[in-house]
């Protein structure tokens, strides 16, 4: 069972291979895995100034980008209309005046962006962008130019890591394999697996378990990324506030994107929106509530231990 360990968009990755395959092609996929993590980052990371997201936030506009930037910020910014604006890409000046800047991510070493067999510029013709994901944020947004307002930052914080794994996976399958997991610090993607569920406030153990096959979990917390006792990593966008409903968000779904997004939506959107978003979103979840009661939606197959 050949697994790889890497560090990449500030969490640890765990990739298991079950297919049979030989050490040299474990070597060339261990290392594509490495590159395609790397360039994600290098990409698309709110903490580098000289890349496209970092260039966006410094300018306000830019005209030069790849078609995966592109793509993300127009399913981000699908995402913020279905969810009645709940998740929200353009909470990035928000997350630094709380504490969440480059003084608590490590150094980068490499800037460079991603490399000429992976980069693809958007396409520049003319393509029919729904006028529903053009806000006070987002000015304009076309595969020739992208220009945001001026008091914004975007952080692809609540859907990268759920969004390059789900590429993983297809890259995997591109290649014909059927028995992998892909672990991208408790956002995850299996073939066949049984996860266990972390204690929102006890490090090191476990509350639950949960068995998938062909799906996704993601999980969110505030006792990871916390500034002080009233804020954390997760804003309602609505409010500009870090929500104290639940310790912990655990979201079961088809794509590891949605249960990445899944997951920081429910966190943030209030008790009486649950049930619509998460139907709009296509996601089962189990809310961990501050007494250690819980919320489960029907569909959600993990269990607790009692």
């Amino acid at each position: 069972m050949p697994s790889f360990g890497y560090t990449g968009l500030g969490t640890k990755w765990l990739v298991t291979i079950n297919d049979l395959l030989s050490q040299d092609a474990l070597t060339e996929i261990a290392k594509n895995i490495k590159l395609r993590i790397s360039n994600f980052h290098n990409n698309y990371s709110r903490f580098i100034d000289n890349n496209f997201t970092g260039t966006l936030n410094t300018k306000k506009v830019i005209t030069e980008f790849d078609q995966e930037f592109l793509d993300l910020i127009i399913h981000s910014q699908k995402l913020k209309h279905i969810s009645n604006g709940y998740f929200d890409i353009s909470l990035g000046s928000k997350l630094e005046n709380i504490g969440y800047d480059k003084k608590l991510k490590q150094k980068v070493t490499s800037k460079t962006r991603s490399s000429e067999t992976l980069f693809q510029p958007a396409t520049k013709n003319q393509c029919n962008i729904s006028q529903e994901i053009i806000d006070q944020s987002f000015l304009y947004i076309n595969t020739d130019k992208i220009i945001i307002s001026k008091d914004v930052q975007i952080d692809f914080g609540g859907i990268g890591k759920g969004w390059l794994v789900d590429k993983l996976c297809n890259y995997f399958r591109s290649l014909g394999l059927n028995k992998f997991s892909i672990n991208a610090g408790g956002d995850i993607y299996s073939t066949m697996g049984r996860f266990y569920l972390e204690h929102p406030a006890l490090n090191n153990q476990m509350i639950g378990y949960i068995d998938i096959q062909n799906q996704a979990i993601g999980c969110s917390s505030a006792n990871r990324r916390k500034f002080n006792e009233d804020q954390h990593h997760l804003i309602n966008p609505n409010s500009g506030k870090s929500p104290n409903n639940y310790l912990a968000v655990f979201t079961q779904a088809e794509s590891t994107t949605q249960a990445d997004v899944g997951s920081t939506i429910l966190f943030v959107c209030p008790p009486t929106s649950l049930d619509i978003i998460a139907k709009q979103i296509k996601v089962e979840y189990l809310l961990i509530l501050p007494d250690f009661t819980f919320i489960r939606s029907e569909g959600y197959v993990g269990k607790l231990f009692t």
